[in-house]
Protein backbone atom coordinates (compact mmCIF):
# COMPACT_ATOMS: atom_id res chain seq x y z
CA UNK A 1 0.00 0.00 0.00
CA UNK A 2 3.05 2.23 -0.10
CA UNK A 3 3.77 4.36 -3.01
CA UNK A 4 6.80 3.57 -5.27
CA UNK A 5 8.83 7.03 -3.70
CA UNK A 6 7.37 9.24 -1.99
CA UNK A 7 8.66 13.08 -1.76
CA UNK A 8 8.97 15.39 1.28
CA UNK A 9 6.02 17.69 1.97
CA UNK A 10 6.51 21.27 -0.06
CA UNK A 11 7.74 23.94 1.85
CA UNK A 12 9.22 27.75 1.23
CA UNK A 13 12.91 25.80 0.68
CA UNK A 14 11.37 22.80 -1.61
CA UNK A 15 9.47 23.26 -4.06
CA UNK A 16 8.68 20.13 -6.80
CA UNK A 17 8.01 22.58 -9.51
CA UNK A 18 11.46 24.08 -9.02
CA UNK A 19 14.08 21.46 -8.38
CA UNK A 20 15.32 18.48 -10.29
CA UNK A 21 16.53 15.42 -9.09
CA UNK A 22 19.84 14.32 -8.86
CA UNK A 23 21.08 18.11 -10.53
CA UNK A 24 23.51 17.87 -7.31
CA UNK A 25 25.41 14.75 -8.47
CA UNK A 26 24.56 15.91 -12.66
CA UNK A 27 25.34 19.58 -13.09
CA UNK A 28 29.12 18.99 -13.66
CA UNK A 29 28.60 16.36 -16.18
CA UNK A 30 25.24 18.21 -17.99
CA UNK A 31 28.56 21.48 -18.97
CA UNK A 32 31.01 18.23 -19.15
CA UNK A 33 28.40 15.99 -22.04
CA UNK A 34 26.84 19.34 -22.87
CA UNK A 35 23.42 17.11 -22.69
CA UNK A 36 20.97 16.05 -20.03
CA UNK A 37 18.88 13.12 -20.02
CA UNK A 38 15.68 13.80 -18.65
CA UNK A 39 13.98 10.75 -17.11
CA UNK A 40 10.53 10.53 -15.18
CA UNK A 41 11.23 9.19 -12.34
CA UNK A 42 14.06 8.95 -9.18
CA UNK A 43 14.92 4.99 -9.89
CA UNK A 44 15.15 5.84 -13.55
CA UNK A 45 17.39 8.81 -12.24
CA UNK A 46 19.72 6.60 -9.86
CA UNK A 47 20.10 3.78 -11.95
CA UNK A 48 21.36 5.74 -14.67
CA UNK A 49 23.93 7.64 -12.82
CA UNK A 50 24.98 4.19 -11.10
CA UNK A 51 25.64 2.95 -14.57
CA UNK A 52 27.75 5.55 -15.59
CA UNK A 53 25.34 7.65 -17.22
CA UNK A 54 26.04 11.14 -15.00
CA UNK A 55 24.16 13.69 -16.86
CA UNK A 56 21.15 12.79 -15.86
CA UNK A 57 18.12 14.52 -14.44
CA UNK A 58 14.60 14.10 -13.44
CA UNK A 59 11.62 15.91 -12.44
CA UNK A 60 10.13 15.20 -8.68
CA UNK A 61 6.87 13.86 -9.96
CA UNK A 62 5.21 16.16 -11.66
CA UNK A 63 5.34 17.10 -15.47
CA UNK A 64 8.00 19.67 -16.83
CA UNK A 65 7.93 23.10 -15.69
CA UNK A 66 9.13 26.06 -16.80
CA UNK A 67 11.41 26.76 -13.78
CA UNK A 68 12.74 23.28 -14.00
CA UNK A 69 13.67 23.82 -17.93
CA UNK A 70 15.28 27.13 -17.00
CA UNK A 71 17.07 25.08 -14.52
CA UNK A 72 18.68 23.03 -17.34
CA UNK A 73 19.33 25.81 -19.73
CA UNK A 74 21.98 26.95 -17.35
CA UNK A 75 23.85 23.67 -18.00
CA UNK A 76 23.17 22.94 -21.45
CA UNK A 77 20.97 23.14 -24.51
CA UNK A 78 20.86 19.92 -25.47
CA UNK A 79 18.14 17.71 -23.80
CA UNK A 80 17.42 13.71 -24.80
CA UNK A 81 14.15 12.88 -23.07
CA UNK A 82 14.05 9.35 -22.24
CA UNK A 83 10.52 8.46 -20.93
CA UNK A 84 8.68 5.20 -21.15
CA UNK A 85 6.96 4.02 -24.31
CA UNK A 86 3.62 3.72 -23.59
CA UNK A 87 0.65 6.25 -23.99
CA UNK A 88 1.27 8.13 -20.63
CA UNK A 89 4.82 8.57 -21.24
CA UNK A 90 4.57 9.92 -24.89
CA UNK A 91 1.85 12.27 -23.58
CA UNK A 92 4.48 13.47 -21.27
CA UNK A 93 7.45 13.03 -23.89
CA UNK A 94 5.53 15.67 -25.72
CA UNK A 95 4.65 18.15 -22.78
CA UNK A 96 7.93 18.03 -21.75
CA UNK A 97 9.25 18.52 -25.32
CA UNK A 98 6.99 22.04 -25.76
CA UNK A 99 8.05 23.53 -22.08
CA UNK A 100 11.83 22.92 -23.57
CA UNK A 101 10.90 24.60 -27.16
CA UNK A 102 9.88 27.74 -25.35
CA UNK A 103 13.34 27.78 -23.40
CA UNK A 104 15.18 27.63 -26.89
CA UNK A 105 16.94 24.49 -26.42
CA UNK A 106 17.00 21.68 -29.17
CA UNK A 107 14.95 18.08 -27.91
CA UNK A 108 15.66 14.93 -28.93
CA UNK A 109 13.31 11.52 -27.99
CA UNK A 110 15.08 8.38 -27.25
CA UNK A 111 12.83 5.41 -27.93
CA UNK A 112 13.67 2.04 -26.15
CA UNK A 113 12.17 -1.32 -27.13
CA UNK A 114 8.57 -2.33 -26.09
CA UNK A 115 8.47 -3.14 -22.89
CA UNK A 116 11.63 -1.63 -21.29
CA UNK A 117 12.20 2.03 -19.71
CA UNK A 118 15.05 3.13 -18.27
CA UNK A 119 15.41 1.90 -15.63
CA UNK A 120 15.30 -2.11 -16.83
CA UNK A 121 17.06 -1.12 -19.88
CA UNK A 122 19.97 0.24 -18.47
CA UNK A 123 20.37 -2.63 -15.79
CA UNK A 124 19.78 -5.71 -18.35
CA UNK A 125 22.01 -3.72 -21.52
CA UNK A 126 24.68 -1.43 -19.76
CA UNK A 127 25.88 2.03 -20.79
CA UNK A 128 27.17 1.23 -24.03
CA UNK A 129 23.68 0.13 -25.13
CA UNK A 130 22.07 3.52 -23.97
CA UNK A 131 25.06 5.64 -25.41
CA UNK A 132 23.94 3.63 -28.77
CA UNK A 133 20.44 4.08 -28.46
CA UNK A 134 20.74 8.07 -27.97
CA UNK A 135 22.78 8.16 -30.85
CA UNK A 136 19.72 7.25 -32.77
CA UNK A 137 17.26 9.44 -31.25
CA UNK A 138 15.41 11.95 -33.74
CA UNK A 139 14.21 15.62 -32.94
CA UNK A 140 11.24 15.84 -30.75
CA UNK A 141 8.90 17.25 -33.38
CA UNK A 142 10.26 14.07 -36.26
CA UNK A 143 8.96 11.74 -33.51
CA UNK A 144 5.52 13.16 -33.27
CA UNK A 145 5.13 13.54 -36.97
CA UNK A 146 6.44 9.50 -37.21
CA UNK A 147 3.33 8.79 -34.99
CA UNK A 148 1.02 10.21 -36.58
CA UNK A 149 1.98 9.01 -39.91
CA UNK A 150 2.04 5.47 -38.16
CA UNK A 151 -1.30 5.88 -36.98
CA UNK A 152 -2.89 6.77 -40.30
CA UNK A 153 -3.52 10.64 -39.75
CA UNK A 154 -2.09 11.87 -42.93
CA UNK A 155 -4.32 9.74 -45.40
CA UNK A 156 -7.03 11.56 -45.63
CA UNK A 157 -8.42 15.45 -45.26
CA UNK A 158 -10.20 15.26 -42.11
CA UNK A 159 -7.66 13.80 -40.34
CA UNK A 160 -5.43 15.64 -41.93
CA UNK A 161 -6.71 19.12 -40.21
CA UNK A 162 -7.18 17.04 -36.84
CA UNK A 163 -3.19 15.83 -37.32
CA UNK A 164 -2.22 19.66 -37.75
CA UNK A 165 -4.02 20.45 -34.64
CA UNK A 166 -1.74 18.26 -32.99
CA UNK A 167 1.60 19.56 -34.80
CA UNK A 168 0.91 22.94 -34.00
CA UNK A 169 1.35 23.48 -30.11
CA UNK A 170 5.20 21.91 -30.80
CA UNK A 171 5.40 24.34 -33.85
CA UNK A 172 4.39 27.60 -31.57
CA UNK A 173 6.79 26.56 -28.48
CA UNK A 174 9.80 26.64 -30.57
CA UNK A 175 11.23 29.90 -29.74
CA UNK A 176 14.21 29.31 -32.28
CA UNK A 177 13.46 30.79 -35.46
CA UNK A 178 15.24 28.48 -37.91
CA UNK A 179 13.81 25.60 -35.73
CA UNK A 180 10.63 27.03 -35.96
CA UNK A 181 10.87 27.48 -39.87
CA UNK A 182 12.12 23.68 -39.60
CA UNK A 183 9.12 22.29 -38.38
CA UNK A 184 7.09 24.14 -40.73
CA UNK A 185 8.45 22.59 -43.83
CA UNK A 186 8.46 19.46 -42.26
CA UNK A 187 4.41 19.86 -41.22
CA UNK A 188 3.98 21.29 -44.82
CA UNK A 189 5.87 18.04 -46.30
CA UNK A 190 3.83 16.07 -44.31
CA UNK A 191 0.29 16.95 -44.75
CA UNK A 192 0.67 18.60 -48.26
CA UNK A 193 0.38 21.95 -47.72
CA UNK A 194 1.87 25.04 -48.67
CA UNK A 195 4.25 26.40 -45.81
CA UNK A 196 2.82 30.07 -46.42
CA UNK A 197 -0.72 29.03 -45.52
CA UNK A 198 0.75 27.32 -42.09
CA UNK A 199 2.55 30.28 -41.50
CA UNK A 200 -0.60 32.15 -41.81
CA UNK A 201 -2.54 29.90 -39.96
CA UNK A 202 0.27 30.11 -36.88
CA UNK A 203 -0.01 33.47 -36.74
CA UNK A 204 -3.74 34.02 -36.59
CA UNK A 205 -3.66 31.52 -33.68
CA UNK A 206 -1.51 33.18 -32.15
CA UNK A 207 -3.65 36.73 -32.61
CA UNK A 208 -7.36 35.52 -32.30
CA UNK A 209 -6.75 35.22 -28.04
CA UNK A 210 -6.25 38.56 -27.68
CA UNK A 211 -9.07 40.03 -29.68
CA UNK A 212 -11.92 40.59 -26.90
CA UNK A 213 -14.84 42.63 -27.43
CA UNK A 214 -13.46 46.09 -26.10
CA UNK A 215 -10.06 45.70 -27.22
CA UNK A 216 -10.44 48.73 -28.95
CA UNK A 217 -12.13 52.17 -28.45
CA UNK A 218 -15.10 53.14 -30.30
CA UNK A 219 -12.74 55.70 -32.75
CA UNK A 220 -11.25 53.64 -35.84
CA UNK A 221 -7.30 52.68 -35.68
CA UNK A 222 -7.45 54.04 -31.65
CA UNK A 223 -5.65 51.78 -28.86
CA UNK A 224 -7.93 51.31 -26.31
CA UNK A 225 -6.97 53.07 -22.67
CA UNK A 226 -5.55 50.45 -20.05
CA UNK A 227 -8.79 51.05 -17.79
CA UNK A 228 -10.47 50.10 -21.01
CA UNK A 229 -8.91 46.76 -21.31
CA UNK A 230 -8.65 46.20 -17.86
CA UNK A 231 -12.72 46.26 -17.92
CA UNK A 232 -12.90 44.01 -20.84
CA UNK A 233 -10.60 41.70 -19.73
CA UNK A 234 -12.46 41.28 -16.46
CA UNK A 235 -16.09 41.39 -18.55
CA UNK A 236 -14.60 38.66 -21.18
CA UNK A 237 -11.52 37.38 -20.34
CA UNK A 238 -12.12 35.65 -16.33
CA UNK A 239 -15.07 34.46 -17.53
CA UNK A 240 -13.81 32.56 -20.38
CA UNK A 241 -10.45 31.14 -17.83
CA UNK A 242 -13.28 30.68 -15.26
CA UNK A 243 -15.31 28.30 -18.05
CA UNK A 244 -12.83 26.82 -19.19
CA UNK A 245 -11.42 25.59 -15.62
CA UNK A 246 -15.34 24.67 -14.49
CA UNK A 247 -15.31 22.05 -18.13
CA UNK A 248 -12.29 20.29 -16.95
CA UNK A 249 -13.60 19.78 -14.02
CA UNK A 250 -16.76 18.34 -14.65
CA UNK A 251 -15.69 16.79 -18.06
CA UNK A 252 -12.11 15.12 -17.57
CA UNK A 253 -12.23 13.45 -20.91
CA UNK A 254 -11.27 16.54 -22.50
CA UNK A 255 -8.17 17.26 -20.70
CA UNK A 256 -6.15 15.96 -23.59
CA UNK A 257 -8.32 17.98 -26.48
CA UNK A 258 -7.69 21.26 -24.11
CA UNK A 259 -4.03 20.46 -22.72
CA UNK A 260 -3.47 20.59 -26.84
CA UNK A 261 -5.01 23.68 -27.64
CA UNK A 262 -4.44 25.91 -24.86
CA UNK A 263 -1.63 27.18 -23.71
CA UNK A 264 -1.20 28.20 -19.67
CA UNK A 265 0.37 31.33 -21.09
CA UNK A 266 -2.70 32.27 -22.05
CA UNK A 267 -4.11 32.72 -18.58
CA UNK A 268 -3.99 36.08 -16.90
CA UNK A 269 -6.08 35.47 -13.67
CA UNK A 270 -3.26 33.37 -11.25
CA UNK A 271 -5.87 31.43 -9.48
CA UNK A 272 -7.43 30.01 -12.57
CA UNK A 273 -4.06 29.41 -14.07
CA UNK A 274 -2.79 27.42 -11.10
CA UNK A 275 -6.35 25.17 -11.31
CA UNK A 276 -5.79 24.72 -14.92
CA UNK A 277 -2.34 23.77 -14.46
CA UNK A 278 -2.93 21.35 -12.13
CA UNK A 279 -6.20 19.81 -14.25
CA UNK A 280 -3.97 19.09 -17.24
CA UNK A 281 -1.39 17.36 -15.38
CA UNK A 282 -3.81 14.94 -13.61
Amino acid sequence: GEPKYLNSAESPVFVKGATLYGLNWARNALRRDDRALLVEGSFDCTRLAGAGVESTVAPLGTALTEPQAELIRKYTKTVFLLYDSDKAGLKATFRAGDVLLRQGMKVHVVTLPDGEDPDTFVQKHGRDRLEAQLAHAIDVFERKVQLLQRGGWFADLRRKRVALDRLFPTIRAATDPITRELYVARAAEAVGVREDVLVRELQEGRIRPSKEPGAHSSRAGEAAKPEERRQSYLSTGARAERELVRVLLHRRQYADIIREKVSSERFRDPQFLQIFARLIDV
